[in-house]
């Protein structure tokens, strides 16, 4: 048995992953989503009281769309969650500094409040970053319950670049933010941030369908944000099923990994049962090439499209062309641009499905 459950995170991912037998069930938690979505998570957690040991939380980077939820959860330890280990790269893993910079709030929060529960921190890497190696294999990390995770992303290189974007969120002469790495220092900045302060008590595009060989043929054009090249991005092997976890990772690295992973098992194309598709959709994160190197049945979508615009319709149409036949597209959410690819004659030309939670709902889940 393996689940993903894409729990609703607005624009950002939060994704619970269950996988073993009856009676003896393990679980991942990728991300938090926005600080909202903390409720939910937080629902989530209470309705099933025994899954409140995870065997890994993974926090891909910094985007607040994907940690903001994770520091709230941190911030309410009552709940009773363990994780076994944390993936996050933090200010330590970004090697070594050019200049005296401040790194990014949410960050330094969470790395605060990891330090002072002394949460296990990138156990699965000795305490270093969780990080690919052009020298090395991929790194491979098993799990209990006979799951295995092959890190894709990021390389040394994107969390170097990381340290500008971290200087860049931050810096701000009149606040006075503490030193980059000053646990003690950012728990006190954390403690006056109202935005994140522990739970007071414990209850709580048109009509006309998309044109899509003119989308699949906009000309691909990168992402450039170093946060994003930051993400931690993963295949997750269970038995005969394989996953792809891909945060907002940039193509290019994704690319990369995955054709050191088919060499390495002698593989002429990456076979998935899903792939939780970069950056919520967005064209700069789904290249041809990357494509070119998978054939998927379920491609997962997670936002609510509502900030921004995700997902992409040039990547949809990238998938409808290239993705194979017999795929389907999962949404965590129903929207304007999520219903438009519902449209029967589209499914039909390009053999695909659509599966959308029900309507007024958010949220879904799928068993592999």
């Amino acid at each position: 048995m393996l689940t993903i459950e894409m729990i609703p995170a607005e624009y950002g991912d939060c994704l619970w992953i269950e996988y073993g037998e009856p009676g003896d069930v393990h679980r991942l938690l990728i991300d938090g989503g926005t600080y909202r979505t903390y409720e939910a998570l937080r629902e989530r957690i209470k309705t099933r009281q025994e899954a409140s040991i995870f065997e890994l939380l993974v926090v891909t980077h910094i985007d607040n769309d994907h940690i903001d939820g994770i520091v709230r959860l941190l911030q309410n330890p009552q709940l009773g969650v363990r994780f076994n280990d944390i993936w996050f790269n933090g200010w330590r893993h970004l090697g070594a500094p050019k200049d005296d910079i401040l790194g990014p709030v949410q960050g330094e929060y969470l790395a605060a409040r990891i330090g002072k529960m002394r949460l296990p921190w990138n156990k699965g890497f000795g305490g270093n970053a969780a990080a690919t190696s052009e020298a090395d294999r991929l790194p491979r990390l098993p799990l209990e319950g006979g799951l295995k995770l092959v890190l894709l992303s990021p390389t040394p290189a994107e969390l170097s670049s990381l340290r500008a974007e971290w200087e860049c969120i931050v810096t701000d002469a009149e606040k006075h933010y503490p030193a980059p790495g000053s646990m003690a220092d950012w728990l006190v900045w954390l403690s006056k941030d109202r935005l994140y302060r522990p739970d007071e008590k414990d209850d709580t595009l048109g009509e006309e369908a998309p044109d899509v060989e003119k989308l699949a043929g906009v000309e691909f054009s990168p992402d450039p944000s170093p946060s994003n090249a930051s993400s931690i991005a993963f295949l997750l092997e269970y038995g005969e099923t394989r996953c792809l976890f891909a945060g907002d990772a940039h193509s290019n690295v994704l690319e990369a990994s995955i054709q050191k992973y088919l060499k390495e098992q002698h593989l002429p194309v990456l076979r998935l049962d899903a792939f939780k598709l970069p950056h919520h959709g967005s064209r700069g994160n789904l290249s041809s090439g990357l494509l070119e190197l998978l054939r998927c049945k379920r491609f997962l979508i997670s936002t609510n499209s509502r900030r921004y615009k995700h997902p992409d319709g040039e990547s949809i149409a990238r998938i409808l062309t290239q993705g194979g036949t017999d795929k389907e597209l999962v949404f965590n959410y129903r929207g304007t641009l999520t219903e438009q690819w519902e449209d029967v004659e589209l499914q039909r030309k390009y053999r695909y499905r659509t599966i959308y939670p029900p309507k007024g709902q958010a949220g879904i889940s799928i068993e592999l």
